[in-house]
């Protein structure tokens, strides 16, 4: 247990240094505190068998994990040297270099844009409460996904997260506010008031979490925020505890942060099976889930897009290879980037790591203005689910819901706005 809480804190220590000098890699690291502490759970679930699964932990899996887990942090910190300033965060919010953004979200074209989503988000919601496949209020009940909707719904989720995002990194920098943007709030709260009452809380936490990372590095208040962020912590927790189905009378001060234990705990169980995996002999590398990428980003309500990526990336070829104490390769159903990396390209796995985000950290050096600020905070929120779904989820929700959104709003305003323009030089 001492070398894992201490491999834990050598790694938060590197993520303070990061956020006093405002780096970029921040954000794409801020979820080792839930995931690296997730692997202390793991090694106490070992130690007293209080946890499910823990039939398939070993002290060396874990201690590697931890190891793993701390050469991406490491991988990114250096990465983030080598191509991004320092206090690169506080340098992209100027507004004098954002205005695109400001004219996106106080046009009345972005309000029609979120309506039109949150209308049909409503008529799905309602289609399938009616058909009782939703039962609102019960976690345990609602299998979100089989209900019948599903894909339509988590699409629009997403691309009104999208624009929930913009909404807020605009009220971020200009602080003033006009009718339409309190109309904005209403919709927006319409929408996560129902869409909480459907079970997942994730979208709404990786919201708040890059939100309140933003503010922090912006105006400096490490008290007020810590406040806030400890307060929403233990009322999340408490409220996920109920949803649990467990009494309330039960809980004392040890179930404090059950949600966060349970949610760190049952998603490090992937990268824990893919070190076991790593450490077996006849190890299976697939690199075709480099071509896999891509076709994640196909709708699933408009094809089966599983089965072509099974046969390029198939994660369950590594059973056999397993212990016996493990019959899924993803107990709980969730599938780390890192874990999906080992499950790949094994002990070549960093070099991947080195060339994809090269790539991306690269390309947001060139960035600039609008772009360069939206990107850094859609991806900050996005890191979420790459530490605790997939690259492939990750790739699809900052390309296909983020920047194809923003540029079709681009294009709509412009399209809108010409015949306006050339009517005023007319006069």
């Amino acid at each position: 247990m001492e070398t894992i809480i201490g491999l834990f804190c050598f790694g938060l220590s590197i993520l303070i240094y990061l956020l006093l000098k405002g780096r970029f890699s921040f954000l794409l690291l801020w979820p080792y505190i839930i995931y690296g502490f997730g692997l202390i759970i793991a090694m106490y679930s070992l130690e007293t068998g209080s946890l499910d699964f823990s039939n398939m932990l070993d002290e060396r899996s874990i201690v590697l994990s931890m190891y793993y887990m701390l050469s991406f942090l490491i991988i990114i910190t250096l990465i983030d040297f080598k191509f991004l300033s320092s206090n690169m965060i506080n340098k992209t919010m100027d507004p004098s270099k954002l205005a695109t953004i400001k004219r996106i979200v106080d046009s009345p074209i972005f309000l029609c844009y979120l309506f039109i989503h949150i209308i049909a988000f409503l008529i799905l919601y309602y289609l399938s409460y009616r058909s009782g496949e939703l039962n609102i209020g019960d976690y345990n009940y609602s299998e979100l996904e089989m209900l019948r909707y599903w894909g339509p719904i988590a699409y629009l989720s997403e691309n009104i997260a999208t624009l929930f995002l913009l909404f807020i990194s605009r009220m971020m920098i200009y602080e003033k506010w006009t009718k339409s943007n309190l109309l904005t709030v209403i919709l927006f709260l319409i929408f996560i008031v129902l869409r909480l009452s459907m079970g997942t809380r994730m979208f709404i936490i990786k919201i708040i979490g890059v939100t309140l990372i933003m503010f922090l590095i912006r105006y400096k208040k490490y008290w007020k925020v810590s406040l806030f962020a400890t307060t929403t912590l233990i009322v999340g927790n408490i409220v996920g505890y109920i949803r649990s189905g467990k009494a309330l009378s039960e809980f004392d001060i040890s179930q404090m942060f059950y949600s966060l234990n349970v949610e760190a705990y049952f998603n490090d169980l992937t990268l824990i099976v893919a070190t076991n995996a790593l450490a077996q002999e006849n190890f299976i590398y697939q690199p075709g889930m480099l071509l896999a990428i891509p076709l994640y980003s196909l709708p699933r309500f408009l094809v089966d897009r599983n089965e072509f990526i099974n046969l390029l990336y198939d994660r369950n070829l590594m059973l056999p290879f397993l212990s016996s104490a493990i019959e899924s390769v993803s107990p709980v159903g969730a599938m780390s980037f890192l874990a999906d990396a080992i499950y790949a390209f094994g002990v070549f796995y960093w070099i991947f790591l080195m060339i994809v985000f090269t790539l991306i950290l690269s390309y947001i050096a060139k960035l600039k203005g609008s772009l360069q600020y939206f990107i850094c905070y859609l991806l900050g929120a996005a890191t979420l689910n790459l530490w605790r779904d997939s690259f492939f989820i990750t790739f699809k929700i900052v390309f296909i819901h983020g920047i194809m959104n923003i540029l079709l709003l681009l294009i709509i305003i412009k399209l809108l706005s010409r015949p306006i323009k050339q009517k005023n030089d007319s006069c």
